[in-house]
């Protein structure tokens, strides 16, 4: 079966219920929050690198990417 056959979306739900509720408490816990970049653009990050078994530490290039920064999305920090 594929990835996003109607049965393996359903075994996401949980992970996904889990992840939006782990982001709400952040937010609930920051105060202050940007609708995209705290909420809304973290969840296709983390099912997308999910499917694609990207490590959580290197979805970064995602994140640039959905925040609209290509241009830095094969980039590392140097510090």
């Amino acid at each position: 079966m594929g990835a996003l056959s109607p049965r393996a979306i359903a075994e996401m739900e949980p992970y996904v219920v889990a992840l939006v509720d782990r982001l709400l408490d952040a937010i609930a816990a920051k105060g202050d929050f940007e609708l995209i970049g705290d909420f809304a653009s973290a969840i296709p990050i983390e099912v997308i690198g999910n499917l694609l078994d990207v490590p959580h530490d290197e979805r970064e290039p995602f994140a640039r990417l959905v925040a609209g920064d290509p241009g830095r999305a094969g980039a590392r920090d140097r510090r």
